[in-house]
Order: C-alpha cells, then structure tokens, then sequence
C-alpha cells in the first residue's frame, strides 16, 4: 500500500514535468559526471578567516551522498555536524563544536536567513538540490559573515551558469510511502547586447512515514507503526543574473517555499491528533555587484524574508500563528593594496518586525553590524593573512568581535593554519519577548575561540586535523523555572576538541576507489553558577565517526557510508543519556556512458537497527529508495 501511495502521489505531481519541459527547449547529450566524493577540504585563508570545507551539494551532479537529500542529511554525513533529529520530515536542528541550535548560522548567498525569533533554522526543510555548493566555515570565522555563529556558519550558494545550458529532472520512489522530485533549468540568453543566465530549481516532497518502530516506552517493547508525521513540501528557486557590462552585474533571486507536516508525538506520549504546522517562507535576493577601478570592487545586497509558522498546540489548545518579516542592505567595499594585499568594508542594517500570540502583539528590532578586515600574503605568498573585526550595535549594546588568522605553508605538500576570535550572540525576539517565560534581562553570549590546524595535500591524498578550543561566558539555557522554561544565562562554559578530515583515492586501470575518513572527539563541559561543578552540555556526542567507501567501474558505482555516533546527555546533571548507535547506507548506482539516463538505489540503516537520535522519538529501520534522474546538456560555451 505504502508504494502505491507513492507512485499515486508521484503521478499527481504531474506539474514539475510539465514546467521543466516549457522551460528548456534545446537538448544535447552528455556524460554525467562522476559519483566520486567531493573535495571536502578547500584551504583559502584570503577568503575565509581559516581553512574551509566545502560540501558540494549541486542535485545535477547527482552525487551518491546527496540525491534527494535534505540538509540535515546531507551535512551529518559530509561533516562533523551533530544533527538533533525528530524523524524523517520532522524537526532537525545542528550543533557543532558543543555548540546550541541558535550557534549555527545559515546563509543564503552571504545572507543570515535565521528566525529572528527563535535563531534557528529547521534543516530538515531545506533542500539541497536547489544549490550549487554548502560551505561550512567554523565558529572561529563566522565573524567575516555575521554575528552569533559561535558554533559554525554554513553558506549556502545558488548561481546561475553563463557558461552551459542543461536541464534535469529527478524522481525517487521510498519505502513508507516517501516520494521526492526535482527539476532544475539552466537557460542562457541575450536581451540586446546584455548577456542573461537563468536558474530554475523547483522540488516536491511528499512523505506518509509508516514505518515500524520498537517503542520502548511500553513495558514489552512492543511494535507499532508511526502514523502521525506527515510531511509534504513544495519548494522552488528561480535566480537571474545579468552582465550590463564588462564591469557591473545584476542577480535576482527568488525563494518560495511551503511545508505542511502533522508535528510526531512522542512514543512515551499518547499519540494527538491534529497536531499540524503549516510553514510559508518567501524570500528575494538581489545583489549588485561593480567592479568600479582595477582595485575597488563595490557589492551591495538586499534582502527581504517573510516567514509564516502556523501550527495547533493541542495540548495548551492554542491556535497559534507566528509570523515576521525582516529587510536586510548590506554593503561591502573591497580596495587591493597592490597585488598582494586588501580591504574589506562591510556595513548591515537590518529590521525585523514579528507577531505571535505568545508576544501579546507586534515587537520590531533594529540591528547594525559592520566590518573591517585585511588578508594579504607575505614572503613570496608562503604566508597569507587575515585581520580585523566585527561590530555590532543592537538595543544600545555595542560590541567588538576582533580575529586573526595566518596560514604559512611549510612545503608544496604541508600548510599550517591557526585562528583566533572574539564571538557574540544576541538574544532572540522569543528569549526576550515569549509570555510566559521571556527573559528581557538577558545578557549576550560571548566567547573566544582558537584553532590550529595541519594539512596534508600530496598527489591523491589529502589529510586535515584540526584542533580548537573556546571559552564562553553568559551561555542561553532554557531552563525550568517553576511550572514553565525560562532562558537564563548560565554562568560559563568551555569546549575543546580535536577533527579529522582525509581523502585517500586509488587507482587501478578502470577501476576507482575513494577513502573518505571522518572523525571527531569533544569535551563540551558548563556550569550553571560559578561554584557549581562542572558537566558536560546536553546533546552533545563525545565521539563521532563516519567512513566513505565509493569504488567506480565504468558506468557502475557503489558507496557505502558507516557512521558512528557516541552517546549524549540529555540532563544538565549528567544522570541521563542517549545510547550510542551506528548507522550504514549503501547507494548503487548505474550511468552508461554518454547516456542523460541514471538509475540509483539507496539503502538506509542497512542492519536495520533501532535506535533515537532524540529522546523518545522513532527514527526508520532498513529502508529503500529507487532513484532516476534524466539529464540534458546543451554545449559548453567557452
């Protein structure tokens, strides 16, 4: 019954067909390209603050580790992200390096699209088909973007091609009656002289999850069927960019999105009906950019986001309805000192205005940020460099975040990096404003974060270990506080680690074989007052380890993804814990060559065994998804 539902529902969406024909006319044929893993180690300090990482996310590539994945799979995979997931379709929020939900800034574009409300994205909502590429950059750099990613920042980028022409369209059928279709055009264009490049991507999501679970609440640990989390999403992306001369774009971008998903119920709970949240998001980009002399380059941006988050609190019985808008202008100003040397000048302005039956009306908040930085390289570009600060005015609490990093390479093969910063983090409209529980006392979080890093690059191997630390004070914790959660800040907290990130390929005639090794090991540790003793932070695994295996053979590849997760605290006195679990999938996948046709099949949690990633809610055992994906390319202009 399960697939038949999905096959119905794939049908009934007979409009992501129709639109991607209308769109493309022009067809040409080309090999796809290869289901190696992507380069996840890209070291650019002129860019970046450290070395970055870098998740290749682009649904045309149609990578084994990301068909028809949501963000939160996809970077839980790729990266040392912890993701705090309710379930397919359900809830799912990061934390890294030991840091909260409200620690990891989404971008789109260079763009801070977190709910001034509740400082949080839901990652599960998010597909990364629409994108080109995820950039993850650590907490340490996070200062260059925004502030308030203590934790990390992960930069999501959609561009349009001048350079190609294609089209693509991609359906998946899965077990528990899940369906998942995408369509993305690449058309270019000329309007007179002006040359045009046009992105389309539109997705639709529809998932029944019935799954079995074991459901441990009950003495027997009897089985039942999960048969109240609904998810149904659409979903589309249109960008459009425009050469008005050699020396001036112009891009639009558009996002509109809608989700529709039955909120699960716990398994030690009785299961309640109706309890539904309905998600608008409308969001519009537009980016100027102008290169105005041979050294100065302007770029300014605006940015408009409503965002509507209904939902029925059958429990309180409350109808709510959150809702807010926010404008963003942010203005950047590069000026090369010479070949070797820059600055960057950045200034944003920011208004938000929400509404929530838990605010008892309409709050507004103004926020000013700027940036003054300098990179540049030295002795022969062996050294390169990056220095300056952010700051940040809201509410009438200014603050200072200053960083520096350096990387020098030691030989052709070995670089060493290390990186400091100051970070802040705001409080939240819901921290300061929600009734009952809203705290207007709060202070900010601060904290300063260090990081030295080694990196091996030689012929096909490719090695990085990372180590940091970071010592925060005024931590947010939503803590009880007689019959309700109120935030408090608790009195200080410190993390300390150590990464691994390694890419090893071997060659052998027709035959490829990729190695990819994951790993990390934390110490997240709090107090709540500066007397009491010390223990680690919630949701927080000690230990996380995942392995890559990808072998191609001609038009033949095989992955298999193990991961490990340590266990988690989920009280603040250590009494309490999440057990440990591991986790393999298997991806197959077959493209002829020369062919636009590729047929994969993937299989989830391969020993089919039960486990939470959160407390009491059920996650899916062993389960099945056949994917096909139809490609055409016109020829690549030079």
């Amino acid at each position: 019954m399960g697939l038949q539902s999905s096959i119905t529902a794939l049908l009934d969406n007979r409009f992501l067909v129709c639109a991607f024909f209308i769109l493309y006319h022009s067809v040409g044929f080309a090999q796809q390209p290869s289901e190696r893993l992507p380069e996840v180690l890209v070291l650019d300090s002129l860019r970046y603050a450290k070395g970055a990482f870098r998740v290749d996310v682009d649904s045309l590539n149609f990578r084994a580790q990301t068909r028809a994945l949501n963000l939160s799979e996809v970077l839980s995979s790729n990266t040392n992200l912890f993701m705090k997931d309710n379930g397919p379709g359900m809830l799912s929020t990061p934390t890294y390096r030991g840091g909260d939900a409200t620690h990891t800034n989404l971008l789109w574009n260079g763009i801070r699209i977190n709910s001034p409300m509740l400082g949080t994205v839901d990652f599960s909502e998010i597909q990364t088909g629409h994108f080109n590429k995820a950039t993850v950059i650590s907490g340490t750099s996070t200062n260059l973007f925004s502030t308030g990613g203590m934790g990390a920042a992960i930069n999501l980028n959609n561009t349009p091609s001048f350079t190609e022409e294609y089209a693509s369209i991609q359906s998946q059928i899965g077990s528990f009656g899940n369906t998942y279709n995408h369509a993305v055009v690449n058309q270019n264009l000329m309007l007179g002289k002006v040359a045009v490049a046009v992105r389309v991507s539109a997705n639709m999501v529809r998932n029944l999850n019935e799954f079995s679970y074991i459901n441990n609440s009950t003495p027997s640990n009897e089985l039942e069927i999960s048969r109240d989390s609904k998810f149904n999403q659409e979903s589309a992306i249109t960008s459009i960019s425009a050469l008005l001369s050699r020396k001036t774009s112009i891009t639009f971008n558009s996002w509109n999105q809608r989700s529709r998903r039955n909120v699960v119920s716990p398994v030690n709970q009785q299961i309640i009906s109706n309890r539904n949240q309905n998600d608008t998001i409308q969001r519009m980009q537009l980016i100027l950019n102008h290169q105005a002399s041979d050294r100065v380059e302007l770029k300014q941006v605006f940015f408009y986001d409503n965002n509507s988050n209904h939902y029925i609190d059958t429990i309180a019985y409350i109808n709510n309805n959150n809702k807010y808008y926010s404008i963003q202008s942010l203005s950047s100003l590069t000026f090369d000192l010479g070949e070797l040397h820059r600055i960057d000048v950045q200034y944003l302005f920011q208004f938000t205005e929400a509404s929530s039956m838990n605010y008892l009306g309409f709050v507004s908040d103004i926020r000013n940020e700027g940036k003054l930085g300098v990179t540049g390289t030295v002795d022969s570009k062996r050294i390169g460099y990056s220095v300056g600060s952010r700051f940040s005015l809201w509410r009438g609490n200014f603050q200072s975040m200053p960083f520096a990093s350096a990387i020098f390479k030691l030989s052709k093969s070995w670089s060493f990096s290390t990186a400091v910063s100051r970070t802040v983090r705001i409080p939240t409209l819901n921290e300061v404003y929600w009734n009952p529980g809203g705290n207007n006392a709060l202070k900010p979080e601060e904290g300063n974060t260090a990081e030295l890093g080694l990196t091996l690059r030689k012929n096909k191997t490719s090695i990085r270990t990372t180590a940091f630390f970071g010592d925060y004070e005024n931590r947010i914790r939503w803590l009880p506080k007689g019959s309700i959660f109120s935030p408090v800040n608790i009195s200080t907290s410190e993390v300390y680690g150590v990464e691994l990130f390694a890419v090893q390929e071997f060659v052998f005639n027709d035959f490829n074989l990729q190695v990819k090794p994951i790993a990390s090991y934390l110490q997240s540790l709090g107090r709540s007052t500066p007397n009491a003793d010390q223990h680690s932070l919630t949701y927080t695994p000690d230990l996380l380890a995942q392995l890559w295996l990808v072998g191609e053979y001609k038009g033949l590849s095989c992955s298999y993804h193990f991961s490990y997760t340590d266990r988690r605290y989920i009280t603040s006195d250590e009494t309490a814990y999440m057990p440990d679990y591991i986790i393999q999938n298997v991806v197959i996948n077959w493209n002829r060559k020369n062919s636009p046709l590729s047929i994969g099949l993937r299989v989830n949690n391969l020993a089919d065994i039960p486990f939470q990633n959160m407390p009491w809610f059920a996650m899916p055992g062993r389960n099945y998804q056949f994917i096909i994906q139809y490609t055409w390319r016109a020829n690549t202009f030079s």
